[in-house]
């Protein structure tokens, strides 16, 4: 049976210990808005396909729309069911391929879509990065063209990021008592090639977070890895971040130590014009990309260390936070322009925002003002009922071409417009 790593039961373990029971709906529910400026209608749902026949409520990747095909995929946390990925209509969701050809020496398996939108798709191939390989299926049939296994004995896949046909992959030790390892394959050549170790020491023990990628004004190609560093007694933690020029193989920058003791360095960092961000903490960091020098730090009130991953949009951070609500700050100066949002959402999908609103998924779907963090409209799945009793929407994806938005439920995809009243 595959060994899941310590520090993930360890974060489950925390999240369900907070997190408030959630009740079955009596009767569908109400989807009128509480402020009447947002209306959302259904256009379709389709029940998406999965590993079992029980009706229990599954998770999906962040839905993909590419070209008239929207994939999604449904498993169930902490089973050993493999995540099936299928391959609906957009227009009409109708189903047009399911695909679950995994390794066969797997006890269930996962891919790492869950929370990513850097998909990584070319001449109608889709790369899935799953836990323990890699697979290029076809999108037209959904038939498998490539596969490469890693195994499970030594290694465990934490994450990826992609840049054009490259795809990074950060490897931890099982045991977690070794180096934490980056690597890279290609869509046409899974084949891993390693890019650096971090190794441990006789006081740390590395884990690498998912690395953010950028260009240099040469256009060389930057990987920026946040690392976080946990004591081999297991009391305290720092962070160091890399900055590494894969076109030169050396190492740009190294940041040591900016954390202290006890400070939780969140998986998620992005790159936005010229800096980047990370989160440590409660703190969020902003850097100049060229020497890792700090531009500004701004220390957040939450309850609890930010764990969610954050979004920047039109030079400002958006960023969700463990007790439910959102803050809002200036990218350029770490000013923090408001700090709050829908009332007791302990969300874990990312914030989808746009010119005018912030879509956030908490088994709900909450719309808010981009502008100031005011709760416009809260939306629940048209599928819930006593058979489907326990919806939770999550990961919305929003057509740009169309502007129709797709999102699943734990059970179905739904395919719906919204419109202001």
């Amino acid at each position: 049976m595959k060994m899941y790593h310590p520090i993930f039961i360890f974060i489950l373990l925390q999240y369900f210990s907070c997190t408030e029971p959630i009740s079955p709906p009596i009767k569908p529910p109400d989807n009128e808005d509480t402020t009447e400026v947002l209306r959302i209608d259904t256009i379709w749902t389709k029940i998406i396909p999965s590993d079992r026949t029980e009706i229990i409520s599954r998770q999906s990747m962040i839905p993909i729309v590419e070209g008239n095909k929207i994939i999604v995929s449904s498993y169930a946390l902490l089973s050993t069911e493999f995540e099936v990925v299928s391959c609906f209509d957009k227009n009409n969701g109708n189903l047009q391929w399911s695909w679950n050809d995994y390794h066969p020496d797997q006890f269930g398996e996962r891919i790492e879509y869950n929370l990513n939108r850097d998909f990584i798709i070319q001449n109608n191939k889709l790369l899935i990065p799953a836990e323990d390989g890699n697979y290029v299926i076809d999108l037209k049939s959904g038939a498998t063209l490539d596969a490469l296994f890693f195994g499970h004995e030594t290694w465990n896949s934490d994450g990826y990021s992609s840049f054009n046909d490259l795809l990074f992959r950060v490897f931890w030790p099982r045991n977690f008592m070794s180096a934490s390892r980056l690597c890279v394959s290609l869509v046409d050549n899974l084949q891993l090639t390693d890019v650096f170790t971090i190794d441990s020491s006789e006081k740390y023990l590395p884990s690498l977070c998912h690395p953010t990628l950028t260009q240099n004004t040469k256009g060389e190609l930057l990987i920026i890895a946040p690392i976080r560093y946990a004591s081999t007694d297991w009391k305290t933690e720092k962070g160091e971040v890399y900055c590494y020029n894969y076109t030169t193989k050396k190492v740009e920058w190294h940041l040591k130590d900016f954390t202290g003791d006890k400070m939780l360095v969140n998986l998620f960092s992005q790159v936005y014009n010229g800096k980047f961000y990370f989160i440590a903490g409660k703190t969020a960091y902003c850097l100049n990309v060229i020497d890792g020098s700090t531009i500004w730090k701004s220390e957040i009130s939450t309850i609890s260390d930010i764990s969610f991953k954050f979004t920047i949009f039109d030079d400002k951070l958006y960023i969700p936070l463990n007790d439910g609500a959102i803050a809002c700050l200036d990218a350029q100066t770490g000013n923090i322009n408001w700090n709050h949002g829908s009332p007791k959402v302990a969300s874990s999908s990312d914030l989808l925002v746009t010119d005018k609103y912030i879509f956030q998924c908490d088994k709900r779907l909450c719309i808010l003002d981009r502008n100031d963090g005011k709760l416009l409209k809260i939306y629940n799945s048209p599928k819930a009922n006593s058979i489907y009793n326990d919806t939770y929407i999550e990961n919305l994806t929003i057509d740009s071409s169309t502007g129709l938005l797709y999102f699943t439920d734990g059970y179905f995809l739904i395919c719906a417009k919204l419109t202001s009243k």
